[in-house]
């Protein structure tokens, strides 16, 4: 540093960073007037003891040195406000830290520290609390005296689960705890009233942690699970997040999303990439605000009917799917319109060829012992069978055959599915003949469709 940098008796900032600064003179500790220091990104490694004269420091910025230890000197700096000592190698925090009585803020990410310093838990003050990046795996029970605290990070550390203890902060807003060896919640975070934001990314779950589900006003999860296990399945009870607007389920292994998600109102992103999902339930297409649907790599085959029923402006990603249904030449673009475009008219030739196929097996059975066959493998509901009783013992085969296939047309679920499950009545009965006529008409109607 400049030698008459000490005669700047009147400094009240001082920004020094990212100058390869080793060393710190005395000099600098004359400068009472202080407010602010910066000396992030040096290669500082220790502060002169008379550095506890700055009373009048606000905010200090030491990230990114080379400091072992937290100087004495600077737990007598009792106006801080702010305090940064991100990218150290600090192991512990001497007791004398915990006269920083006003300190709001305290970064103490990417160090050594393999003890949460009990020491911080008498800054009652405290807002923000950054300890990224140590080896942490306990939370003491007197982290409840800090009654203002709204943000705590612990990403990156060594935790087994999520601690109890934490949900004693009722204040807590943002919570992160990514990066551990995190199995389980604690049945206590639904204590977390005022919590917007959590981040369980990149842990061990091997099941979703259902007390999640009862955060009462939570915004914001991100479960994305690469590098662990993963989950398989989702709850119903993650449709109790009523007002999440964002939900991150990257890189796990999940099959199926419950349709309870489609009261989900208020969410407006959802991200469930690689995982293996086979099919998008109906009811996500009806959630009213949905701004953006990330599906890559997943095992999507077809799209729901309703897709259309998406807000045009959707961000759509689909890529990395064996889709068929629409192909994936018409989903690639990320435009709901062209897609719900396609599958109008898919299904319109899916009613279509449903109704051909039906008519070629009321034309082809004519005889009472067929008849006999099929209606059993139509299973038809109670009343459709009583309509059919009604009409009598001798009423014609052909009429008895029209009212079944109506009645069994009603009950499927899509034109589709109803052209696969009456292919599929006729093998099983081994039916050759209606068999392949049924099958031809399927070929005929998909070379149409190509």
């Amino acid at each position: 540093l400049p030698d008459h940098m000490a005669s700047l008796v009147n400094l009240k900032e001082l920004y020094i960073g990212n100058n390869s600064i080793e060393f710190i003179p005395d000099d600098i500790c004359i400068l009472t007037e202080l407010q602010i220091v910066a000396m992030t990104g040096n290669k500082i490694d220790s502060l002169p003891v008379e550095i506890a004269n700055l009373k009048r420091v606000q905010q200090f910025g030491l990230n990114h040195n080379q400091m072992d230890h937290l100087p004495l000197g600077m737990c007598s700096m009792y106006a801080l406000e702010l305090l940064s000592l991100e990218g150290n190698r600090i192991p512990e925090l001497p007791p004398e830290f915990s006269n920083l009585k006003h300190i709001k803020q305290l970064e103490l990410s990417t160090n050594d520290l393999q003890d949460f310093p009990e020491c911080i838990c008498v800054l009652v003050q405290l807002e923000y609390l950054g300890m990224n990046n140590n080896q942490v795996d306990q939370i003491p029970a007197e982290i409840s005296h800090l009654r203002k605290l709204r943000v705590l990070l612990l990403n990156g550390n060594q935790f087994s689960e999520l601690p109890k203890e934490i949900c004693t902060l009722r204040k807590l807003e943002r919570l992160g705890l990514s990066r551990n060896l995190m199995t389980k919640v604690a049945v206590e975070v639904k204590k977390l009233d005022n919590l917007t934001e959590l981040n369980l990314n990149h842990n061990q779950f091997t099941e979703f942690p259902t007390q999640v589900c009862y955060i009462p006003n939570l915004q914001l999860l991100t479960f994305d699970q690469s590098g662990g296990p993963g989950i398989e399945a989702l709850p119903d009870e993650i449709a109790e997040l009523q007002h999440v607007s964002e939900l991150v389920l990257d890189n796990n292994n999940i099959l199926v999303l419950p349709t309870a998600m489609g009261s989900m109102n208020n969410l407006l992103h959802l991200s469930v990439a690689n995982n293996q999902l086979m099919f998008v339930p109906e009811s996500l297409c009806e959630l009213p605000n949905l701004r953006s649907l990330h599906l890559p790599g997943n095992q999507l085959q077809r799209l729901p009917n309703n897709f259309s029923h998406l807000a045009k402006e959707v961000e759509l990603n689909l890529t990395g799917n064996p889709l068929t249904r629409p192909p994936t030449v018409v989903c690639d673009g990320g435009k709901v319109t062209p897609i719900g475009r396609y599958l109008k008219k898919a299904e319109q030739r899916d009613e279509l060829l449903l109704q051909k196929m039906v008519q070629c097996v009321q034309t082809s059975i004519t005889t009472k012992d067929v008849y006999t066959m099929v209606l059993p493998k139509l299973r038809l509901p109670k009343d459709a069978l009583e309509v059919l009783a009604g009409m009598g013992r001798h009423a014609p085969i052909p009429d008895k055959l029209r009212v079944a296939m109506t009645k069994w047309k009603e009950r499927q679920a899509t034109p589709a599915a109803g052209v696969e499950r009456l292919i599929r009545i006729f093998d099983i009965l081994d039916i050759q003949d209606i068999l392949n006529k049924l099958r031809t008409m399927k070929i005929r109607a998909q070379q149409h469709r190509l």
